[in-house]
């Protein structure tokens, strides 16, 4: 929708593959066209038709690339940044919950601003202090080596790692290029050795890198529903339960919907084959760069 004014110069964008995370994302485009008509959303999903009714959303095609699909939402960066200075990632299930600013002051900022993020060792403070999870250890693991094998220092307190739910990305003389490039480098290595998730090590060893700037950002202007963080506001007494309730039950219905046993077993079946695909595919194309990939 190419008549979608850009004079903010920044945009929001998602991932929206599969029907759940369509519907996901159907929520949140209704909350921005309520609290930030003017403010355009980039949505990269495989199925555009869906929607094609909003005048807020600039859809692209997208088929899953990475082999746990978690890593895809580099593309609909990449993407929001061919056309605009700056982009908004949230996750298809977060919620607006209030009017948004014409105007965000720190989004300009270049960068990463994260609503929330830590430093490596903070992160991985329980594998210091032996109470992590056999999962933990294994994911800190290969932080350390992809560390090693990038030159960087892992116990740097300038390496964060960055909570992927809500960030923004913002130009900055071609630096934010490079980070796309070694996020891209770095999914590889870490799914290769069985980590399919954790990008938020993985955004930060590439913004270390590239020397990409990553900031904590409060983020003021934005107020926001995410199932957890809000959970975790609730039983800190910041957030009302009554007042976040209705956005509770849709998270859940949308999350968790009723399927038959069948249905369960051929969604599961798929899942299995589709990620095997997605690793045996991986597994050929890092052929091209043995050196970094596999030694």
């Amino acid at each position: 929708m190419e008549t979608i004014n850009t004079l903010n110069n920044f945009c929001f964008c998602t991932l929206a593959l599969g029907e759940k995370y369509q519907h996901f994302a159907s929520l949140l485009i209704k909350d921005l066209s309520k609290n930030a008509p003017q403010i355009p959303i980039v949505i990269l999903t495989d199925n555009p038709k869906k929607f094609e009714a909003y005048r807020n959303v600039i859809s692209y095609f997208h088929t899953q690339k990475s082999v746990g699909a978690y890593h895809d939402k580099r593309w609909a960066i990449a993407k929001s940044l061919e056309a605009f200075n700056s982009c908004i990632f949230l996750d298809s299930d977060v919620r607006i919950l209030q009017p948004i600013p014409d105007r965000l002051e720190w989004i300009d900022t270049p960068g990463i601003q994260a609503k929330s993020c830590f430093t490596m060792p903070h992160h991985y403070s329980k594998v210091f202090s032996d109470k992590a999870s056999q999962s933990l250890i294994k994911e800190f693991d290969v932080v350390v080596r992809a560390s090693r094998k990038i030159s960087l220092d892992f116990l740097n307190e300038d390496i964060y790692f960055v909570k992927e739910w809500l960030f923004s990305v913002t130009r900055d003389s071609g630096r934010e290029q490079e980070f796309l490039m070694w996020w891209d480098k770095l999914e590889k290595y870490f799914e290769l050795r069985g980590i399919c998730g954790s990008e938020g090590a993985i955004i930060g060893l590439a913004a270390a890198k590239a020397g990409f700037e990553v900031n904590y950002c409060q983020m003021d202007g934005l107020s926001f529903f995410k199932h957890h963080v809000t959970q975790w506001r609730i039983q800190k007494g910041q957030v009302d339960l009554k007042d976040v309730a209705n956005y509770f039950e849709q998270y859940k219905e949308i999350k968790y919907p009723k399927r038959s046993i069948f249905k369960r077993s051929v969604d599961k079946v798929f899942r299995i084959s589709n990620h095997s695909y997605r690793r045996m595919s991986l597994q050929l194309s890092a052929l091209s760069d043995i050196d970094f990939y596999y030694l």
